[in-house]
């Protein structure tokens, strides 16, 4: 029974669907990183990201199964569920023996993991959407700061593009150690080694402070309902709210805390 790793980028998996299919590997597991320990029983094959043989299974699961079946394997992986890489696979060859109908039976476990995944990341991406909060450092950058569950930073770019125009700035995803970078309807992720050093503007915090009246100025005492407030939006994702944040001391760096 083989083990098999690799990178963690998309890439890398369609590379490694392209491996179980030319090499007849039938995969116990898909693994992003090395095991801490392994498991003597097992055969464990790190698998190479090659653009050729990843470009042709991207080429082939569209062409055969559509560009929404591709799109749901994607999204799922963007979980970075290690241990739910093989149902994508399975979720993949399904595809291929059956045709793209597979993605109608949610009440196969394969297609229902893969499907759950994909709601997952999507959630994500659209709570993000709205609670991005942007600080603006002395060289007028709009700086953010994220720690998302799942790898939704290449997923929210676009919008910001769009709505950014003609301003630059960044969505540090400390979680992951990766940036994005956009200016003048363009940006590009990049690896951060470790959290960047920034400077804010001289007003930073009386922004912060008139966006904090601003939130309580809309607030009706009377129709307070915290429960569904934290239904709509997580406790988890308040760290980094400007709304949800005390004000800081003298000197204090808040941004990347």
């Amino acid at each position: 029974m083989e083990v098999l790793i690799y990178d963690g980028s998309f890439e890398g998996f369609l590379s490694t669907v392209y491996e179980c299919y030319y090499k007849k590997y039938y995969p116990l597991e898909i693994l992003r990183r090395e095991p801490a320990i392994r498991n003597f029983i097992y055969s464990y094959q790190k698998i190479a990201t090659s653009e050729q043989k990843s470009q042709k299974v991207y080429d082939a699961i569209k062409i055969k199964l559509g560009s929404d079946f591709l799109k749901k394997c994607y999204m799922a992986h963007l979980a970075e569920i290690q241990t739910e890489n093989v149902k994508i696979y399975e979720f993949i060859r399904m595809g291929f023996s059956q045709g793209r109908i597979i993605t109608e039976d949610l009440t196969h476990p394969i297609v229902m993991t893969v499907e759950d995944l994909r709601k997952k990341v999507t959630r994500e991406q659209h709570r993000l959407l709205g609670l991005t909060r942007f600080s603006i450092l002395d060289d007028e950058t709009l700086f953010s700061v994220i720690e998302p569950k799942y790898d939704v930073l290449s997923l929210i770019a676009p919008h910001f593009s769009e709505r950014l125009l003609t301003e630059r700035w960044v969505i540090y995803d400390k979680k992951r150690k990766t940036a994005v970078f956009g200016q003048d309807e363009n940006w590009i992720r990049k690896e951060i080694t470790d959290d960047p050093e920034v400077v804010f503007h001289s007003q930073e915090e009386e922004y912060r402070k008139l966006w904090r009246a601003f939130h309580r100025s809309l607030a009706i005492e009377e129709r307070r309902n915290p429960k569904l407030q934290k239904q709509l939006m997580p406790k988890y994702y308040w760290k980094y709210l400007t709304e949800k944040s005390s004000p800081p001391e003298d000197g204090e760096n808040t941004a990347l805390q």
